[in-house]
């Protein structure tokens, strides 16, 4: 009799113990799943405030006014926005007509095209951010308008693709498991 006891004890002790494994599991794992779904979304809006700072930036730099008054806008923008892109980390700066018809682009052969994405509120002189597929993917991207005189005379977006926000967000990935 004492023997089964003993051994009814170990069983339920084990059942126990299994049990409070399995909770423990399946709480760390949804706290995990919360904590990668944070980050995701934080790493979005700060790839958006990086892509507003950098657009209201290079709106208001006087290379552009420069650029602006040239006879072909392209020659004095083009290398000026790609110098911009690469130091600020971001995906693409354009520098467009009011119209949207680019003037600048990472890959030359979409200057002279419609920017993809929204301009409305950049025309309106506001400065517009949204999620959007353009030509380099899918990204987070802001488009700022460049006012002279009370008028807008140009618009400049800024974004980083949802690849790079990933691959930042993979990059912190083993900290946030730890």
């Amino acid at each position: 009799m004492t023997q089964r006891r003993t051994t009814g004890a170990a069983s339920l002790a084990r059942q126990i113990l299994l049990l409070q494994v399995l909770v423990l599991a399946v709480v760390i794992s949804a706290a995990l799943l919360l904590a990668v779904s944070d980050a995701r979304r934080t790493s979005q809006q700060e790839a958006t405030a990086r892509a507003v700072a950098v657009a209201v930036t290079v709106a208001d730099s006087p290379t552009v006014e420069e650029g602006l008054a040239a006879p072909d806008p392209p020659t004095v923008l083009q290398p000026f926005a790609e110098r911009v892109r690469t130091d600020t980390g971001t995906d693409f700066v354009v520098i467009m007509s009011p119209d949207g018809i680019r003037w600048t682009h990472p890959d030359r052969a979409n200057i002279g095209k419609r920017f993809l994405g929204s301009i409305s509120e950049a025309q309106q002189g506001r400065v517009g951010t949204e999620l959007y597929t353009g030509t380099l993917g899918p990204s987070v991207r802001a488009v700022a308008p460049v006012v002279r005189g009370g008028r807008v005379v140009a618009l400049v977006g800024a974004g980083i693709t949802m690849e790079t926000v990933n691959a930042s967000l993979r990059a912190n990935l083993p900290g946030l498991v730890l």
